[in-house]
């Protein structure tokens, strides 16, 4: 657990109220994370949680993924920066050519989740349900395409900006900040890591 206090508190007071309130809680050795103990722990599968119905749909909500990389990955700039020339805002290449030309879906997007282990790259579609097959064809033309060609210059120079400016909304808030410093420090160990990593999004290339 990492508590991050932000504002304009006096740090020592702060300190002082965090050792008499968690001081206990400190030196106790973590539990090991599922994936280091091999995944032996057993899932919780609570059967208030568990309930199947059957209803009629008229719409279809596809997902796909493949591994991609951890946070710390060199190449995590270049794939975000990917997934939001493909697949993240009205201007992205699959929402133009699936939603806005072949009227084939109703909303699709791309994103990267990178944790601290290994993490994925993913496409998520909602289509009607007499079109459910037909989009993935024209999906796979498009990553093709940018896997052969990369992005165009005003398509690189757009996702940059949008990748820089979602960061600083992110830290606009107290609230914002604490969460980010937080994140970065748990995650990553360093609370410079979005300075880091804007520095590398500004450096690519196509």
């Amino acid at each position: 657990m990492t508590l991050v206090v932000a504002g304009d508190v006096n740090p020592a007071e702060v300190e002082k109220q965090v050792a008499k309130t968690w001081g206990k809680a400190t030196g106790k050795a973590p539990r090991a994370r599922r994936r280091e103990s091999g995944f032996n722990q057993p899932l919780a599968r609570a059967k208030q949680f568990q309930d199947a119905r059957n209803f009629s749909v008229n719409a279809i909500k596809w997902v796909g993924a493949i591994p991609a990389c951890n946070l710390l990955d060199p190449v995590l700039p270049a794939l975000d920066v990917s997934a939001m020339v493909l697949g993240q805002g009205d201007a992205s290449r699959l929402y133009r050519r699936l939603f806005r030309d072949e009227g084939l879906v109703t909303n699709v997007g791309a994103g990267v989740w990178a944790p601290a282990g290994t993490g994925m790259y993913s496409f998520d579609v909602e289509a009607p349900l007499d079109k459910a097959g037909a989009f993935r064809k024209i999906l796979s033309e498009e990553v093709t395409r940018f896997c052969n060609e990369g992005p165009t210059v005003e398509e690189l120079e757009r996702a940059k900006v949008a990748v820089e400016s979602e960061r600083i909304y992110s830290t606009q808030s107290m609230d914002g900040l604490a969460h980010r410093l937080g994140y970065m420090k748990n995650a990553v160990g360093s609370p410079y890591f979005d300075v880091e990593y804007l520095s590398k999004v500004q450096n690519l290339t196509r």
